[in-house]
């Protein structure tokens, strides 16, 4: 598990654009979260950057994805 999170860390640093710098912020925070639970919200404020990214301006997008993460987190 730790070495995933590494590679994706790695993988992240050699992104070429925002959208995939983020989403792989996004898994790397994911699989941290096994180890301490407050990266989830992390993961799901990278989550948020991803959309508003892909969705410029469209605040009903961010909010449609706050919904989301607030249903599978709990």
């Amino acid at each position: 598990m730790c070495q995933t999170g590494i590679l994706a860390n790695k993988l992240g640093q050699q992104s070429i654009n925002d959208i995939s710098k983020f989403s792989v912020r996004v898994f790397a925070q994911v699989v941290a979260t096994g180890h301490m639970q407050g990266d989830a919200i992390v993961s799901s404020d990278y989550a948020i950057k991803v959309v508003n990214i892909l969705y410029y301006h469209d605040e009903q997008a961010a909010i449609n994805e706050i919904i989301l993460i607030n249903l599978f987190t709990g």
